[in-house]
């Protein structure tokens, strides 16, 4: 093989990747904002906080093609969703008290700097839950969170594990 054939597939293989994450950013996109219209349309229904959620996971059930149905369950359906509303529900909440206690000009600095003080929270929050955990709670946890964990390995550990993932993602 020459230099030249080599670099042409490497181009091939550049230009499926740069698609491919095209279409998963386009879907994600695409799925963050039905979800987004969905909850905005159920909070409008005066219904319970349980009922809205099973309206906001039916509503996507139904626009998901069907041989995607058998891998995108309600379950995970309600999983995303909730992960959804709560982001929204934090930067409404987070935009409402730095709009009270912020000028203008100061808006856009003090809203960076109240979601990193939310996600350290979150973390801070998190890591108190996971201490109180038994060791089979942690092992469930760390599977939720996708840590691979040795089966021997023992709480701290697995605590260890679950929070570099997490800071890992952040």
């Amino acid at each position: 093989m020459t230099f030249l054939e080599i670099a042409d597939i490497a181009l091939i293989v550049l230009c499926a990747i740069t698609y491919g994450l095209q279409i998963y950013f386009k879907v994600k996109s695409n799925v963050v904002e039905a979800v987004s219209e969905l909850i905005a349309l159920a909070e409008t229904t005066g219904l319970a906080g349980h009922d809205k959620m099973m309206m906001v996971v039916e509503g996507l059930f139904k626009k998901i093609p069907k041989p995607l149905q058998s891998v995108l369950t309600k379950d995970k359906l309600e999983t995303l969703a909730q992960h959804i509303f709560n982001w929204m529900r934090r930067y409404a909440d987070t935009y409402a008290k730095v709009t009270a206690e912020s000028k203008p000009e100061e808006r856009e600095e003090n809203m960076k700097n109240a979601f990193e003080e939310v996600t350290m929270g979150e973390i801070t929050s998190l890591v108190s839950e996971l201490l109180e955990m038994s060791l089979e709670e942690l092992r469930k946890k760390a599977k939720e969170y996708g840590v691979d964990i040795n089966m021997d390995a023992g709480s701290n550990e697995i605590v260890r594990a679950i929070i570099d993932k997490i800071i890992e993602k952040a």
